[in-house]
């Protein structure tokens, strides 16, 4: 029986979900180059640095409850939570945009609203994705796909960096960057509905391969420690020592990194870089 056609099928399934991946992480972008645009936000909406701030940092605690959501991904179906990131990756860029129609805009909480939906997306994005493309692949070509999954994060900031400042600068160019947001967000969405998919390439086809459960060469053989998983109760993950470091040094790594990006014009005006901006 000639199987070739179908592994080569799977095959391509399993390539079009690491695009879709790809692709999910790109739309982080946006929110990562939150200081390329902080200056026309508080020229936007007439609003302070501390105000400019502060929606940096709703935008950060959306993602924060989007990695909580996301921690209930294993219980329920992912395609739900990734359905739950497309209506507020729609929302968030939708309120942005309409805020900046209007020029005297004084409700900051609907400001804050939009920010906030952008972070909650985002963690849903990255977590699903990247879960569901860290399944398709053996552990021996894990490590490197997931390394090109978070260079993605880069290259979409390189991306939306390169989108805004082609914008004219009378266009108002954070009003039409959050309209190509939208329509981006809606071309990976279709392409993540269609493509992100969890791809098993052997067990569709154990039925038709010999039978090897009882080769004595295979039963002599030990089952290494690291490739038996153990399930482990919410309870157990958090009580383990383990699990605590990496949580705290993450949450050390990404905090930092936060603070950085937030503030990297106001870091950029203290080193006395600010004569850049305006050839920018």
């Amino acid at each position: 029986m000639n199987i070739s056609s179908p592994i080569k099928s799977q095959k391509l399934r399993l390539w079009l979900s690491f695009v879709a991946g790809v692709l999910a992480n790109m739309l982080l972008g946006p929110s990562d180059i939150f200081y390329v645009y902080a200056n026309e936000v508080q020229v936007i909406f007439n609003i302070n640095k501390k105000q400019v701030e502060m929606f940096a940092s709703i935008q950060t605690v959306g993602n924060g409850i989007g990695f909580v959501l996301c921690t209930f991904t294993d219980s329920l179906n992912p395609m739900c939570f990734l359905v739950v990131g497309f209506v507020f990756t729609l929302i968030g860029p939708t309120v942005l945009w309409v805020a900046t129609l209007d020029q005297h805009m004084q409700n900051s909480y609907f400001i804050m609203f939009g920010f906030l939906c952008n972070g909650l997306s985002d963690s849903i994005q990255i977590i699903i994705s990247q879960k569901i493309v860290a399944k398709n692949f053996s552990s021996s070509y894990r490590g490197i796909i997931m390394a090109i999954m978070g260079e993605s994060i880069s290259i979409g900031m390189l991306l939306f960096s390169v989108v805004y400042y082609i914008i004219p600068l009378k266009n108002h160019r954070f009003q039409q960057l959050m309209i190509f947001l939208f329509f981006f967000s809606v071309f990976v969405y279709i392409f993540c509905f269609l493509f992100l998919r969890e791809v098993h390439l052997e067990t569709d086809y154990t039925n038709i391969l010999p039978d090897d459960t009882h080769d004595p060469i295979l039963m002599s053989e030990e089952v290494h420690p690291t490739d038996v998983i153990l399930k482990k109760t919410f309870l157990q993950i958090i009580k383990d020592p383990n699990y605590q470091l990496l949580a705290w040094l993450s949450t050390l790594a990404f905090a930092t990194g936060s603070v950085l990006k937030n503030n990297l014009t106001v870091l950029s005006q203290v080193s006395g870089l600010s004569s850049f901006d305006s050839k920018m």
